[in-house]
């Protein structure tokens, strides 16, 4: 490694080097977390031969933070981000921050483009649901010493607490609510399936019917994107088929809002001719008429978590105080939408 290096080495550089996951190189160069002290050597080692320094910006953070707390979602449209963003900022509020929030509309580089933003503006700390792409950057920008609480991700590797809904969980007990009604064909919208949330929530309505002895039928499974126009389509889609589903699973309250307005278009009586589960539990769902059945997730709850996991990290109380993923239980509301099919 004799030449110099046109540009500063990173964390993903680092741990190639080293033969190790970005996860354990950043647990070694940060000293918190289990590793085996021939990994640290290797990891340092690797860090020396290649001149590896996190960003100082984000190293100065340890000197003299802002009262600002960051919170990065790729999209910030869907109503759970809207409402989930409202109550990050309420619990920041409660410890004497400000939350400065960001959403990246889908796109990847203006997602890693607001980390880096956040990070040089010397927040606190930051809460995100990162995209796949960007979590080497998220790998980074932990190990520079940027304390993060991340959402709805299963990559243990990336060095921060973790917080997740129990989202397979809560798709199962929705489509098992509908088995026991005695429903037999059950469609299901999905969120965005590139992400690990929406895919949980497939998962978790792929589980209930195998469990049941039913037959997965992938026409009865739609959506799979963020936008409504989608959504609406997909219900369409579910209602052309000759053998129509009697209920359906919306993975999102976006894609429940388009179900049921596709529905109404078409003039399908709830839950007479179609039973609806929306996840999410949206404020109008208690007051539309039928009064739709909903998997509730507590958001307040949720973000208090979320910034209270950042706070404490922020005073350097991390370690034992702080468990390395924390799942977050839902709550299944029966309502009117849903009943047994004709």
């Amino acid at each position: 490694m004799g030449a110099a290096r046109s540009k500063r080495s990173t964390l993903k550089d680092v741990a190639r080097e080293a033969g190790v996951s970005i996860g354990l190189a950043s647990r070694v160069l940060r000293g918190h977390g289990p590793y085996s002290a021939e990994a640290a050597q290797r990891v340092i080692e690797a860090a020396t031969r290649l001149d590896y320094r996190p960003d100082m910006l984000a190293r100065s953070l340890r000197l003299g933070r802002s009262r600002a707390l960051g919170f990065v979602v790729s999209y910030l449209l869907s109503p759970h981000w809207t409402t989930f963003a409202r109550d990050v900022d309420a619990a920041a509020s409660r410890h004497a921050y400000q939350a400065l929030v960001g959403t990246a509309a889908t796109d990847i580089a203006a997602e890693q483009a607001y980390l880096r933003t956040l990070v040089e503006h010397r927040v606190a700390g930051i809460i995100a649901a990162p995209s796949p792409p960007s979590e080497p950057l998220v790998g980074e920008i932990v190990a520079s010493g940027v304390p993060m609480v991340l959402l709805g991700t299963p990559n243990a590797e990336l060095g921060a607490p973790r917080l997740n809904l129990a989202d397979r969980l809560g798709a199962r007990q929705a489509t098992e609510h509908l088995l026991e009604l005695g429903h037999r064909r059950i469609g299901m919208l999905a969120g965005p399936t590139e992400m690990w949330p929406a895919r949980e929530r497939l998962e978790g309505y792929r589980d209930a019917l195998r469990a049941a002895g039913i037959a997965l039928d992938e026409r009865y499974v739609g959506g799979g994107t963020h936008r409504f126009g989608d959504a609406y389509e997909a219900m369409g889609r579910l209602l052309d088929l000759p053998d129509r589903p009697t209920a359906v699973l919306a993975g999102n309250e976006l894609a429940g809002a388009a179900a049921l307005q596709c529905l109404k278009d078409r003039g399908v009586r709830l839950p007479a001719e179609m039973s609806v589960v929306i996840f999410g539990d949206p404020l109008w769902a208690s007051f539309y008429r039928p009064a739709i059945t909903a998997v509730r997730v507590p958001r307040a709850e949720l973000a208090r978590m979320a910034v209270e996991t950042l706070v404490t990290l922020v005073a350097g109380r991390g370690g034992d105080e702080v468990p390395d993923v924390q799942v977050v239980h839902l709550e299944l509301v029966v309502r009117e939408s849903t009943a047994r099919p004709i």
